[in-house]
């Protein structure tokens, strides 16, 4: 039955969600983060492929998360069109503070079988 696994599954973006609503960032903005975060560093267009949406959807969000303090933004030493985003510590700590949710939202609700 597909009825539980679907409850499971909105049950765990919604806390997702009111974690990253906590910390006002917006579900595509952790998206951001967390791509950055898995890799180290990234430009935006690296994020737009990874996320499989254009650079210009990436690029607001991504400034206003550099802003916010959750990614760090810095030229690329030899190309001066290029910049890389890394995570911060303030990134690394909303990474966790959604990573809590999911698995708290994943233990109130645990697999069944159908």
């Amino acid at each position: 039955m597909t009825q539980r696994p679907a409850i499971r599954v909105a049950h765990t973006l919604s806390a997702a969600a009111e974690a990253a609503h906590a910390h006002n960032v917006t579900m595509l903005q952790v998206r951001i983060i967390a791509a950055v975060a898995a890799v180290g560093r990234s430009t935006v267009t690296e994020i737009a492929i990874a996320l499989r949406v254009s650079a210009p959807t990436v690029s607001k969000p991504s400034d206003d998360i550099v802003r916010a303090g959750f990614l760090a933004k810095s030229p690329d030493g030899r190309d001066r069109r290029k910049w890389w985003l890394t995570i911060t510590p303030a990134g690394v700590d909303l990474i966790s503070a959604i990573d809590h949710a999911f698995r708290v939202a994943n233990r109130l609700n645990p697999r069944k079988a159908a």
